[in-house]
């Protein structure tokens, strides 16, 4: 407030690639037009902005300024005030100084203008010419416009020839040369990265000038599409590796297309702090959004295989682009797509879905739940019989679901009723030896291996394993996060008991022992969920997965980072992890877990010691 008048906006501007950027929020007032003049070096946290020094007129003319800051660089700025909102119409004029008032022949001559009407006393004497007087308000304030944007293509310049280098030495780097790609047995399917390489994972290549748009998708295919790879021999070239089938339809759908370029560009913002793919992000990001609307006004004319994709790539762009405050705000677009099921169309849908793609809905919602402690109707009303004809390769995925659906409703019940310890100790060994007997029944199809390896990074003891099919790597996840679980709830509910017996105590060890094997085995099989297969389709390409699982990968690796009794060399290698995903891949929700884990080990050793302090442990 200034002179007891809401001042619309006190503006101050900060100069990036872009140009000027207001930085104060605004104020409400009256209909009209407002000049208000502020120091371009305020700050917030320095000078109150009712003591910046200047006053505001509903007159475009008037402008009165505080002596205190003449001699300050300000900005002017000139406001249209419509129904509350201030709309800028305002022009870049930086404050020069107090200019002299004296006329033209004065001041070549240095000497004092006494200013009398029509001509200065001065020159009448001297018999010289007197041109007139200044007007001060147009020497004080200068239409900077065209330095400013001058400076502004400059930066732009400047940032455009930036990345041009940058993809410039991508390209060279992706350029195979002989012998670079390492022979690899036919049974591999994950392609390393070698430490003395820059990168191997497969790129397109594209012109060195980029739209930004096609930097987005570009960038969403090479982290996050499943890539599969054809071999030359014994030979495997990033140049040979392809994406996924289902890439195509999604790129020929703008909807669709918008969704992956805003998940891509926000992503890519983040590896990059780029302002200005961020806010292209957030426009397509709106854009999506309205799409999706439309089809809630309309669901009898939607394509429910569209809209759920939409509902998807909502929920990765909620990933990427998340708060410390919204941590799971991804799962508000999951909500979305449980209550469309409610729709005869949707529900159709479902049912229609490949089995695995099916199976992946209620993985999904599971995990929601142990996001949130929030039991969806998708949950309580699964039953087997939901998926019919199920094959036998497919029958363990239903039998797993069916498993962690019934330990999901045991864990709400435990959240919110609090039972007795022995009661929910006893109920969760029963889930606890289910789920070892569902491991020993698994078909042949349906092992891997451990492979060893000195040369790859961001492997865990420089392990990783090899699948037969990526769709199995990614249920073998499940069950080990479970399996981890079931185990901390054993040793949290035995850690409970006044009195535990001698064989509470073994079997809180021997639950201690599988946290620790599960989290070992996430954190090993994680290499397989980032990599890029290397034996091409051996199936049909309807079972390949748009998506890789870098993002379902966040939930079992923040399991395994900050379970009770996870081993200090899992848990440092867990945050690293997320570091390097946050970093590389730009999911900002990776960067915003790792508070969470830390803390979550901080409490568990906490217990830890007070267990061991009273039961006679060391």
């Amino acid at each position: 407030m200034i002179n007891g008048r809401w001042v619309p906006e006190m503006v101050e501007w900060e100069e990036d690639d872009d140009g000027y950027e207001p930085l104060y929020g605004c104020t409400r007032q009256d209909v009209g037009w407002m000049k208000v003049a502020a120091c371009v070096g305020h700050n917030e946290t320095d000078t109150p902005l009712g003591k910046v020094g200047c006053q505001a007129s509903t007159k475009v003319g008037q402008l009165t300024q505080s002596s205190t800051h003449l001699r300050s660089s300000r900005i002017l700025c000139l406001f249209r005030i419509e129904h509350g909102t201030p709309r800028i119409y305002s022009e870049t004029m930086p404050f020069y100084g107090r200019p002299s008032k004296a006329c033209c022949s004065c001041r070549e001559r240095r000497i004092k203008c006494d200013r009398l009407e029509p001509v200065c006393s001065q020159c009448r004497r001297a018999g010289k010419p007197c041109g007139g007087y200044r007007d001060v308000p147009s020497f004080m304030f200068r239409d900077e416009n065209d330095k400013t944007a001058r400076r502004s293509a400059e930066s732009k310049a400047k940032t455009e020839a930036r990345r041009k280098l940058e993809d410039s030495a991508a390209l060279e780097s992706d350029i195979p040369t002989p012998g670079s790609g390492a022979d690899r047995s036919p049974s591999d399917a994950l392609v390393c990265r070698s430490r003395g390489q820059q990168t191997l994972t497969p790129r397109i290549i594209a012109s060195l000038s980029v739209p930004l748009e096609d930097q987005g998708f570009r960038f969403f295919v090479n982290r996050f599409v499943t890539r599969m790879a054809n071999r030359t021999g014994r030979s495997l070239y990033p140049g040979t590796m392809q994406p996924s089938p289902h890439l195509g339809a999604v790129a020929l759908d703008q909807s669709s297309r918008d969704a992956v370029v805003s998940v891509g560009l926000a992503a890519l913002s983040n590896v990059n702090n780029d302002r200005e793919l961020r806010i292209l992000s957030r426009e397509k990001h709106t854009m999506v959004i309205k799409a999706v609307r439309k089809i809630v006004e309309n669901p009898a004319q939607a394509d429910p295989d569209r809209t759920f994709h939409l509902m998807i790539m909502l929920s990765l762009y909620e990933m990427v682009s998340c708060t410390p405050s919204q941590l799971d705000s991804w799962t508000v677009h999951m909500d979305g797509a449980a209550a469309l099921l409610k729709q005869s169309t949707f529900s159709l849908s479902l049912k229609n879905l490949d089995h695995r793609a099916h199976l992946q809905f209620y993985f999904v919602a599971i995990v929601r739940y142990f996001s949130k402690r929030v039991v969806s109707p998708d949950i309580l009303n699964w039953s087997p019989d939901l998926v019919p004809s199920a094959p036998p390769e497919i029958l363990p995925g239903v039998d797993l679901v069916d498993i962690l659906v019934r330990f999901t409703k045991f864990d709400a019940y435990v959240h919110h009723q609090k039972p007795d310890a022995r009661a929910v100790v006893d109920s969760a060994l029963l889930f606890e030896d289910e789920l070892r007997e569902w491991q020993t029944r698994l078909p042949v199809d349906w092992s891997f291996t451990v492979k060893e390896s000195n040369t790859c990074e961001y492997t865990f003891r420089g392990q990783y394993h090899v699948y037969k099919d990526m769709w199995v790597g990614r249920i073998f996840n499940h069950y080990r996060w479970a399996r981890l679980l079931v185990n901390e709830t054993i040793v949290s509910q035995i850690s409970k008991m006044t009195r535990p017996t001698a064989n509470d105590v073994i079997q809180r060890q021997r639950a201690l022992h599988t946290i620790a094997c599960m989290a070992i085995e996430i954190c090993a099989g994680s290499a397989s969920q980032e990599a890029i297969s290397a034996q091409g389709v051996a199936e049909d390409p309807s079972h390949i997965p748009l998506l890789n699982g870098t993002f379902m990968l966040l939930f079992p690796l923040g399991i395994a980072g900050g379970a009770a009794g996870t081993p200090d060399e899992v848990h440092d290698w867990v945050v690293g992890a997320l570091e390097r995903i946050g970093r590389t891949m730009g999911i900002r929700r990776a960067f915003e877990m790792i508070p969470r884990l830390k803390k979550s080990i901080g409490k568990w050793k906490l217990d830890q010691k007070l267990w061991n302090s009273v039961h006679g442990y060391k």
